[in-house]
């Protein structure tokens, strides 16, 4: 079907025809207004002329009638006659006989059947006896030539409303052709040529440009037309480029997955890497750092001994380096997972705090630490990565601190009936952050220093490890820092709530209602103090050597304080001189509490002398402090050398077990076998795997009850060593031993390895002396934890 207009069916005629109809319209309705207008014209004039005998002819006729003047009644009624359009007069009257008379007067040839008639009453005014009716005259107008002037007016104003109809017909459809009709031609053409080929070209109008012209419909088709050509130029335009970015991705999917293989493979290579590697370091590592601690236990000198603690110290800081690796490789992987095990987090607060207490001391660096009273201590979380994120940022507040305070805080930020956010900060007094640096300071493999004549080692590595291990916890962590004026680190991390246990429960303590004055020359030190013995339900009360003298003698109320905690540090005195200086303004019974970064400074006689009851090392541990006020406000007596000495040379006794060790490295044998030595206990050593199961096969009839296994050995490694041994046992009806893996690996997998063959626990190297302690104790395989 073809889409031409057809001239029938043409905008234009339809248009022409619409135009037509409604001006002829107009135009009859003109017309017969026209007309109506006219013919009331006429019949008015008519009824004033008929109307006009009343005025002029009637008082003659009813004169002439009083009278019966019958001659001059004739020519008054003929002479109505005269009137245009009257045809017919009538006069009805009674004469003096009483009897009816009519007086006719008619044009015959003129009367229609289209008359008027007007009927007027004769009357005679009679001055004696008033009026008196006389008849009635009838005059009758022909309407025949209203009705043709009509039907003339109406043909002539017709004619002209058909002329001026045609006129403004042909007028509109000029003006339609002219500014619409031509232009949607122009238009239909235009679209019925347009193709994908040529969609480039605008349409355009040949119309007048006029600056002063507003944008009219055919503006806004044209516009919205070129519109739709463009979206069709883009549209089409998008499409090709989806079809190539299609067929790109499809390139990029196989590119990808080629990749995807290549990095699998890298990442397994790595992990490999990684694995050989940390167990080639901490192979020789645990040879180096096991030696050096077995000869730190031999009498050497005081250089010898420095020597030995630079070796130690420097094997310890390769080991970090060696963990901040490792930790870094999981957390790319995606393989760190943390634990959720109960805690006590102000335990493990004061284990870290206790971790520095040796740099502090020996740099002279005040070590506080806070956990606020109403923080929960009894926590579910990773004791051990929380543990990591502690010593992280503390070890980076030692290395750029020289001299001055490091503040340890905590306190909780948001709790609810389930979980707590505690938010945790390192404060310090060191060299401060440039701003510039700090946006980066958490970026893996970056430090504060990267010059090549940098003073502060380390591997960059620690902070970004920080920051994963944060997020792991639910938190997020920060700095805020000045250079020149020292740093803040904070992190945030959320636990799950065991108890609503805080920090302590202090309504059966024997410090509620305690007096004590602190003397301490460093004001958050102080405060801190300030706030613990407080919450121990103690009134608190300091005071600097030069105000002590007045505060005490105000009121009495030196007699009345129960204990006196002072420094032994202090710019040109110590703590002895101080003690000294207010012990008159004291009860004789106030017992007085020294803490120094040393051990105890003083000679039996200064401490007698001055009336010091005890002393303790710094960093003020909170249970320590505690536990210390507790006995010198209950005047025990403390001697704190021998406790000391005591709880220094207290190792756990392992005399009563049978022990097998599997190492194939000969160092490593000497170092095992040197530590458990020291714990009385000589152990059996093989070299491999299969000695070692043929050597729990040969002793059945006194079964180890320990087998410290190597996992990677010749001939047989460990792993399958133990699944044979646990084979053995239960096919020998034996009990089974307790086997602990001792192995360089620090990877996840090799730990679930080392469970799933079937051992106990692990234990990674390289191992000290401590640690193998406190794991035998915590696993119950002591004399006097466990008997076997």
């Amino acid at each position: 079907m073809s889409t031409k207009a057809t001239r029938k069916n043409s905008i234009v005629f339809r248009l022409l025809t619409l135009i037509v109809l409604v001006t002829s319209g107009i135009a009859l309705i003109a017309t017969l207004v026209d007309v109506y207008i006219g013919y009331q014209n006429d019949l008015s004039a008519l009824t004033r002329r008929v109307n006009q005998v009343q005025v002029s002819a009637l008082p003659a006729i009813s004169e002439s009638l009083w009278k019966f003047d019958a001659e001059q009644l004739e020519i008054q009624v003929n002479n109505l006659l005269q009137v245009e359009d009257v045809v017919k007069v009538e006069l009805n009257w009674r004469d003096w006989n009483d009897k009816d008379r009519v007086f006719l007067a008619q044009i015959e040839e003129h009367l229609s059947h289209s008359v008027w008639t007007q009927q007027f009453n004769l009357t005679h005014e009679d001055p004696a006896g008033g009026t008196k009716q006389l008849g009635i005259l009838n005059i009758t107008a022909d309407l025949q030539h209203l009705h043709d002037g009509v039907v003339n007016r109406a043909i002539v104003t017709a004619a002209l409303q058909a002329v001026q109809t045609f006129f403004v017909a042909w007028l509109l459809l000029s003006l339609i052709r002219t500014l619409l009709t031509q232009h949607m031609e122009t238009i239909a053409r235009f679209a019925g040529q347009v193709n994908i080929n040529n969609l480039q070209a605008p349409l355009k109008l040949n119309r007048a440009k006029n600056e002063e012209r507003q944008s009219d419909e055919l503006d806004n088709i044209v516009n919205a037309f070129n519109n739709m050509r463009e979206n069709l130029l883009r549209d089409i335009q998008q499409r090709q480029e989806f079809e190539d970015a299609l067929s790109a991705q499809k390139q990029a999917n196989l590119e990808s997955q080629r990749i995807a293989a290549v990095a699998e493979s890298s990442n397994r290579a790595k992990s490999q890497f990684l694995a050989t590697m940390s167990h080639e370091i901490r192979t020789p590592m645990n040879g180096v750092i096991g030696m050096v601690e077995l000869l730190r236990d031999t009498e050497l000198n005081q250089n010898q001994r420095h020597y030995l603690d630079v070796i130690h110290r420097s094997g310890l800081s390769l080991l970090d380096i060696i963990n901040d690796i490792l930790d870094f490789s999981k957390i790319e992987a995606g393989k760190l997972v943390l634990e959720n095990i109960e805690f006590d987090l102000q335990e493990l607060m004061e284990d870290c705090l206790l971790l520095f207490s040796s740099p502090a001391n020996h740099s002279g660096i005040e070590l506080i630490s806070y956990l606020a009273t109403d923080t929960p201590t009894q926590l579910k979380g990773d004791p051990t990565r929380l543990r990591q994120l502690f010593i992280n940022l503390l070890g980076n507040a030692f290395k750029f601190t020289e001299s001055g305070t490091i503040f340890f805080d905590a306190k909780t930020v948001n709790i609810n009936d389930t979980t707590t956010k505690i938010e945790f900060s390192i404060t310090d007094t060191g060299i401060g952050i440039e701003q510039n640096v700090q946006e980066k300071l958490f970026d893996s493999f970056n430090q504060a220093d990267n010059s090549t004549t940098r003073k502060y080692g380390g591997t960059g590595l620690g902070l970004a490890i920080c920051k994963h291990l944060s997020k792991l916890m639910n938190g997020d962590i920060g700095v805020s820092s000045q250079y020149g004026q020292g740093s803040k680190f904070w992190f945030t991390a959320e636990f799950e709530r065991v108890n609503d246990i805080s920090v302590a429960d202090t309504s059966d303590s024997v410090l509620s209602g305690k007096n004590a004055l602190l003397m301490f020359p460093n004001p958050q030190l102080i405060q801190t103090l300030t706030n613990l013995s407080r919450h121990w339900g103690m009134e608190v009360k300091s005071a600097l050597p030069e105000t002590a003298a007045a505060l005490l003698a105000t009121e009495g109320y030196g007699k009345s304080v129960d204990v006196l905690v002072i420094d032994h540090q202090w710019p040109n005195s110590h703590g002895c001189e101080v003690a000294q200086s207010v012990v008159p303004s004291l009860s004789k019974s106030c017992p007085i509490l020294v803490l120094s970064n040393e051990d105890c400074p003083y000679s039996k006689e200064e401490m007698r002398s001055s009336r010091i009851s005890a002393w303790l090392r710094k960093p003020v541990v909170p249970s320590q402090l505690k536990s210390k006020l507790e006995q010198v406000a209950n005047n025990a007596v403390i001697d704190d050398s021998i406790a000391t000495k005591q709880l220094n040379t207290y190792t756990p006794d392992l005399s009563h077990l049978k022990i097998l060790v599997a190492e194939d490295n000969k160092v490593n044998q000497m170092v095992i076998r040197g530590m458990l030595n020291r714990l009385k206990t000589t152990p059996d050593l093989v070299g491999n795997g299969k000695e070692a199961l043929e050597a729990v096969k040969s002793n059945t009839d006194r079964p180890y009850d320990l087998i410290f296994m190597d996992c990677e050995m010749p001939v047989m490694d460990g792993f399958e060593a133990s699944k044979k041994i646990r084979e053995f046992e239960k096919n020998s009806d034996l009990p089974t031993a307790f086997i602990i893996a001792l192995t360089a690996h620090a990877l996840e997998e090799h730990r679930e390895a080392v469970i799933a063959s079937g051992m106990n626990y692990f234990l990674s190297k390289p191992m000290s002396l401590d640690r193998l302690s406190n794991t035998l104790k915590q696993l119950g395989l002591t004399h006097t934890e466990r008997s076997l």
